[in-house]
């Protein structure tokens, strides 16, 4: 709809919506882990952190699917690519090297992408026991929390029950010991 209108057109919009990630962080050493269009908002959050130590790991399927490198580059005090298929960086899943990384200490990890990659990294910052937020890549129908389309499983204060949130109202971005992935 936006591309049939024509540059000066006033339109409205609602925004913004919901919990975006942490970005008052200093003096951090940090890690995004991202794939597919999980790589934008990851971008996006490194040029807001300051005075961190960042590390970037993206997962591509292959050399044809790399975009951003440069800018990832320039954000990052290392910059890992792996790609399915091994034509372009290193040929594995993303959380391979990112582990590797993880091993020596890290305050934080940030991470958008495919879901089985979010519960590997998930599951590793538990491990390595080290702060993780996730932004949840979800369909959403009102935007505004009324229509419960985008809602995820989520940890609740009684132990034998969960609850659900609403990605567009409480998120997207969770504290990853929020959430029930599985």
């Amino acid at each position: 709809m936006l591309s049939k209108y024509l540059p000066g057109t006033t339109i409205s919009l609602v925004g913004p919506l919901g919990k975006g990630f942490d970005t008052s962080l200093e003096n951090k050493k940090i890690a995004v882990v991202g794939g597919g269009i999980g790589i934008f908002p990851l971008y996006y959050l490194l040029t807001k952190l300051k005075n961190c130590e960042k590390f970037s790991f993206i997962g591509f399927r292959n050399k044809e699917s790399v975009i951003f490198e440069k800018d990832f580059t320039t954000q990052s005090k290392t910059f890992t690519i792996t790609t399915d298929d091994g034509s372009y960086g290193i040929k594995d899943l993303v959380t391979a090297p990112f582990e590797k990384q993880l091993q020596t200490g890290l305050d934080y990890v940030f991470t958008c992408g495919p879901m089985p990659m979010i519960e590997k990294v998930v599951g590793l910052c538990a491990q390595y026991n080290t702060k993780c937020q996730v932004s949840m890549e979800q369909r959403m129908a009102c935007g505004i929390g009324a229509c419960a389309v985008c809602v995820c499983k989520a940890k609740s204060n009684n132990a034998d029950k969960w609850d659900y949130l609403r990605v567009c109202k409480n998120g997207p971005v969770f504290d990853a010991s929020q959430l029930i992935l599985k």
